[in-house]
């Protein structure tokens, strides 16, 4: 089994390509007509918070990061909650604050009524493709369902109903939430996979790597899916297009409800994570909307 970890981790490592570190640029190429916007809400304010907590699944501590939305502390509302499962080589801190800066997007979209305000929360995934070990060393996917959820709805003001809480990620994230999300469709209503970095079906047919694949997930759970709505995202010169097309032909097959969004000419990497992530939470915005 360790063996085939490791596969799996090189198989990943060597189809997944890195991320832009150029920050400006990535804003300017992705939504230039915001360029030069600045926002009312306070620079402390809007920005994310690094939080450390002790973590049973994770044996020891867990990390995260969270974005509390304009007017969070000035009242007494609840929110609906986004889990955002970052990529390969990336951390809690690289989709927020990091070098794709999303909270600086999302602060002026919620200012201009474009979205609707809403908690989202980047937890630490390492490399550990968001799925609970064999030997138990590491439970990702628990740190996310259980740990985490579980301070996050004890601590701060969320909506604590599946039409109020979604799951997205972009590469090996995209793949998490696709997984995490089909195995757990009573707690999470809406799911934005971008680009998931799905491994060959056959590769991962039988044991373990059956039970944590997205495809196999769908076949074998089709009928406890039929209530959760599904975006893959996927730009038409990346290198798991034609992999992912074929999940989202799948679900149609299964009758599941599963859009698919192609951004033509886009590849693997910072512009497009952006430019699809906000895309995606303004479609999230809309679900939470019709609840």
């Amino acid at each position: 089994m360790k063996f085939k970890i490791f596969f799996v981790l090189l198989f990943f490592s060597i189809v997944i390509t890195g991320v832009s570190e150029e920050n400006t640029e990535v804003l300017e190429q992705t939504f230039p007509e915001l360029k030069g916007l600045q926002t009312s809400t306070s620079s402390s304010e809007r920005k994310p918070k690094l939080i450390e907590i002790s973590s049973k699944s994770l044996r020891g501590k867990g990390k995260f990061l969270i974005y509390l939305p304009p007017g969070y502390t000035k009242n007494d509302r609840k929110y609906p909650v986004v889990y955002f499962l970052h990529g390969l080589g990336d951390n809690c801190s690289t989709w927020l604050d990091g070098e794709q800066n999303v909270a600086q997007i999302v602060t002026i979209l919620i200012e201009r009524g474009e979205i609707q305000p809403m908690i989202l929360i980047v937890p630490e995934g390492e490399k550990g493709f968001w799925m609970n070990f064999p030997d138990a060393s590491k439970l990702y996917e628990d740190w996310v369902v259980k740990d985490l959820r579980k301070y996050v709805e004890k601590n701060y003001r969320t909506l604590n109903d599946r039409g109020h809480r979604a799951i997205m990620g972009v590469s090996m994230g995209g793949f998490g939430a696709l997984k995490i999300g089909f195995r757990y469709p009573e707690i999470y209503g809406y799911i934005c996979a971008i680009t998931p970095a799905l491994p060959p079906p056959a590769q991962w047919s039988t044991g373990y790597l059956r039970q944590n694949h997205p495809w196999w997930l769908v076949v074998d759970r089709s009928e406890k899916l039929k209530n959760l709505r599904t975006i893959i995202k996927c730009g038409s010169a990346d290198g798991y297009y034609e992999i992912d097309n074929s999940l989202v032909s799948l679900m149609n097959e299964k009758g599941l409800f599963c859009d698919w969004q192609v951004y033509e000419g886009m590849k693997h990497d910072a512009v497009y994570f952006v430019k699809s992530s906000v895309d995606g939470l303004k479609q999230i915005s809309k679900y939470f909307a019709g609840f």
